[in-house]
């Protein structure tokens, strides 16, 4: 059932995982990949339609952006939390 995910609470886990069947039953190929800085280098080597982002950020006060801005800034369609921007 895909890669397991490091660092992530076992009821987060579950519900990860509970996500990634309900996709694959719609008939996607799902694949787990963890955020991070690398995140770009990572993508790069994998063909991906869609992120469906899960992620809680990574690193300081503004991290719940930083997924969607790297997916955003490489054209990656994505779900979830978008960039900020000012009204």
């Amino acid at each position: 059932m895909g890669r397991r995910l490091k660092q992530v609470a076992p009821e987060a886990d579950a519900t990860l995982h509970a996500i990634g069947q309900a996709l694959r039953e719609g008939g996607h190929e799902v694949l787990f990949m963890p955020s991070g800085l690398d995140l770009p280098q990572r993508l790069a080597v994998e063909f991906v339609d869609l992120v469906f982002n899960l992620s809680t950020g990574v690193g300081g006060g503004s991290r719940q952006t930083l997924v969607p801005a790297m997916l955003e800034a490489m054209g990656v369609a994505f779900t979830g939390s978008i960039v900020w921007r000012a009204p």
